[in-house]
């Protein structure tokens, strides 16, 4: 089984919390059924960095949710950055990948390497 690797650049407002949807395709474009499997989220200034200024691990629901329902949600998961994940990152473009772990402990990348961007409102308050 292999893993589809894409790369859709995501982005959010400085204090704004977000929740990105993410379905986990195999070659043939079939979800794959998550159970067992753990999900790894990162975010680094750019791709040479060792450094993660943002690591989130489906270990923790709060950071990446796998839908329990892995049989009428097949595939899919939730990845939680929350305000306080980028309240000391500048407004500009950064790199983000995410990885499948398989229970085997083999390890798929699913997406990235890709654009993470941080805009600054246009409206203050």
């Amino acid at each position: 089984m292999a893993s589809v690797n894409t790369k859709v650049s995501l982005a959010m407002y400085v204090g704004e919390s977000k929740t990105f949807a993410l379905t986990v395709l195999d070659e043939g474009c079939d979800p794959i059924d998550l159970s067992g499997h753990s999900l790894y989220f990162t975010v680094k200034a750019s791709e040479c960095d060792e450094a993660a200024l943002i690591f989130k691990s489906s270990a923790d629901p709060l950071e990446i949710e796998i839908d329990p329902d892995q049989v009428n949600n097949t595939g899919k998961a939730s990845i939680k950055v929350s305000a306080a994940d980028i309240a000391g990152l500048e407004s500009q473009s950064y790199v983000y990948d995410v990885w499948l772990e398989l229970p085997s402990g083999a390890r798929r990348l699913i997406a990235g390497i890709a654009t993470f961007f941080i805009r600054q409102p246009v409206t203050l308050e």
